[in-house]
């Protein structure tokens, strides 16, 4: 995305009065994160009024997409604050900074909040836990996870093959790959 059309838009934006608009402001917000503007996405969104589950996802989204795991676990923690419901995409996007910083006692309060959320079906959220857990080194609960789940998408199969290999289960890596083929999903 051109940054510079971004920000004409912002302007214009301002110029009409519509960035104290949620929708707006979630949309600005995420546009900024997408350029690598993370900053620009924190002013945008402390600046909005009001804020909603959009708008907080699109800042804990950009934030861990940056590489700022600190930042996006501490604007979930805010949300939770502002008594923000978190929807099944605000798993998707914080549970990977767990995984990164390897948190596991926080990574199981969150799969806890899904199981309560009944996003625990979810296959993107589904592969985000067995990453969090194989990265935390707790290979037992992500494989169980894996299991558990209907479809497989590429990050499962990866995480948990990831999971192996770092972990020093090397036999369980390649017998997991071979399956992985088994099945018919091609390697990336």
């Amino acid at each position: 995305m051109d940054v510079a059309r971004g920000k004409e838009i912002h302007g214009y934006a301002i110029r009409h009065g519509f960035d104290a608009d949620v929708f707006i402001g979630s949309s600005l917000i995420d546009m900024y994160a997408k350029c690598t503007w993370v900053e620009d996405s924190h002013r945008v969104f402390c600046l909005l009024p009001q804020r909603d589950a959009i708008s907080w996802n699109s800042i804990i989204a950009g934030c861990v997409q940056k590489g700022m795991f600190d930042e996006g676990l501490k604007f979930f923690r805010q949300m939770l604050m502002a008594k923000i419901k978190p929807r099944h995409v605000s798993f998707s996007s914080v549970m990977p900074a767990c995984a990164y910083l390897t948190t596991l006692h926080l990574g199981k309060q969150l799969h806890g909040c899904i199981i309560r959320g009944g996003f625990d079906d979810n296959v993107f959220i589904a592969s985000s836990l067995v990453d969090m857990y194989a990265k935390c080194g707790n290979i037992r609960i992500a494989r169980w996870i894996f299991d558990k789940m209907k479809l497989h998408d590429m990050v499962s199969w990866t995480a948990m093959i990831m999971g192996y290999a770092l972990h020093g289960h090397a036999h369980d890596a390649i017998s997991l790959f071979k399956q992985m083929e088994m099945e018919g999903v091609r390697p990336n």
